[in-house]
């Protein structure tokens, strides 16, 4: 069995270092687990970063998400929908 938690980050949080220690418990049982991160501090192998560039990306679309949603609270406008496709499939 293959498994690949995605995480913001691997040990900064408790829910990150949850889901680093489900890892690290799956790869005891002889599972193939993998987390991908934005932020990663550990120096696991199995642990992978997004690329640099998706990093930055990944940033700009959480500053953008967080002041639409503070401007549709001030403003209240209605709704804001916030769709992103990422299209490199």
């Amino acid at each position: 069995m293959k498994v690949l938690h995605l995480c913001y980050s691997d040990l900064d949080g408790g829910a990150a270092r949850a889901a680093y220690r489900l890892h690290i418990a799956q790869r005891r049982f002889g599972i193939d687990s993998h987390m991908l991160v934005v932020n990663k501090l550990s120096d696991d192998d199995n642990v992978h970063a997004v690329s640099k560039w998706n990093n930055v990306r990944i940033k700009i679309i959480n500053y953008l998400t967080y002041k639409c949603l503070r401007v549709n609270k001030k403003i209240e406008l209605g709704y804001i929908q916030l769709i992103y496709f990422h299209q490199d499939w």
